[in-house]
């Protein structure tokens, strides 16, 4: 009797590079280089930050900009955020980063629509949209996570504004462009708070979950399967509007905002590999001002974290230090979408 089975060891598949496969790896399919040891996505970003709209003043803002993480100085990018409404103008946005594929995704944002919208890392030109989120006609300020193939969306606020928060997760894929699907729901419902990623699951980290009513909750997920979230511990304070950062090892949740018990310019970490609450190991420059927005973009290389307003603090990974200031972006802005490539 002839067998219809395939070696998956042995499947090639189009688009790999020199030498890679798909191998079974730890009970799922998965790349392997040429000697058979698995090729994990890579969350952070080898040369470039980039920021997706945002608010310089009273002013919303259009452009994506990039700065190179070797010399951390701002420099235009020839593109646009997609028009809306005529304007193209846009904010409270976040982003999601298709390492893999050089593409940035700006998820959501104010005015609030539900849009995903693509741009290339390698190609200087507009955001388009390829897709919408679901269950809501407008959302901004979700938290959002990314893995190799998906990128996803959690919690928000929906509009018109005033309402209470939501707390959706949905999951659209990289390779087709097709609106996002819900896969499950967060523990609390959340908004403006910290997304993360480690290689298996994503968090969403503070924020609100009521208008002006913030949290410190750690909420996980996983990426394998579609489940909701469950809560695994707490942020050293409760605030909204973290910027966020992930190493390979640890999510990060960077702010300077308001809440309870007070005004925080903290950099926060939690461990990817023990359920348990977070640490404050840092501070950012920026200082915490109720008359200026100060809403950052959250960028990961793969050394350090960012957060980018009008300078562009960094702190390194390897060790829990106080941020510095290593430049200045092209515009100043706050509320912008943060990416990496």
């Amino acid at each position: 009797m002839s067998s219809n089975k395939i070696n998956i060891n042995d499947l090639k598949t189009e688009g790999a590079e020199d030498g890679q496969t798909l191998r079974w790896l730890d009970g799922c399919a998965q790349w392997a280089d040429s000697a058979g040891a698995p090729i994990l996505f890579s969350f952070g970003g080898l040369s470039d930050g980039f920021l997706g709209g945002g608010k310089c003043g009273t002013t919303t803002l259009n452009v994506i900009d990039k700065f190179p993480f070797a010399s951390h100085v701002g420099v235009a990018y020839a593109g646009v955020a997609m028009s809306y409404l005529d304007t193209g103008r846009i904010w409270l946005s976040r982003g999601v980063s298709d390492t893999d594929n050089c593409n940035g995704y700006m998820v959501g944002g104010n005015p609030t629509i539900n849009w995903v919208q693509k741009f290339s890392y390698n190609t200087e030109g507009n955001a388009t949209c390829v897709g919408t989120l679901s269950g809501c006609a407008t959302v901004e300020g979700v938290q959002t996570q990314a893995t190799r193939g998906y990128g996803y969306s959690s919690g928000g606020f929906p509009g018109p504004p005033g309402q209470r928060t939501i707390g959706f997760i949905q999951k659209f894929p990289f390779a087709v462009d097709e609106n996002a699907t819900c896969i499950g729901s967060l523990a609390l419902s959340s908004a403006a708070g910290s997304g993360n990623s480690s290689s298996t699951h994503g968090y969403a980290a503070g924020g609100d979950f009521d208008i002006g009513d913030f949290h410190s909750w750690i909420q996980k997920f996983p990426f394998a399967t579609e489940e909701n979230a469950v809560c695994i511990g707490n942020l050293t304070v409760s605030c909204e509007n973290w910027s966020s950062q992930s190493s390979t090892t640890a999510g990060y949740a960077s702010g300077v905002s308001y809440g309870a018990p007070s005004s925080s310019s903290l950099i926060n970490k939690f461990s990817f590999a023990n359920d348990e609450n977070a640490t404050c190991i840092g501070d950012l420059t920026f200082s915490p001002s109720p008359s200026y927005c100060l809403i950052a973009a959250g960028i990961s290389s793969t050394v350090g974290g960012y957060a980018a307003l009008g300078s562009i603090d960094c702190f390194p990974f390897a060790s829990d230090t106080n941020a510095t200031c290593v430049g200045n972006v092209n515009k100043p802005r706050c509320g912008s979408s943060g990416h990496q490539g």
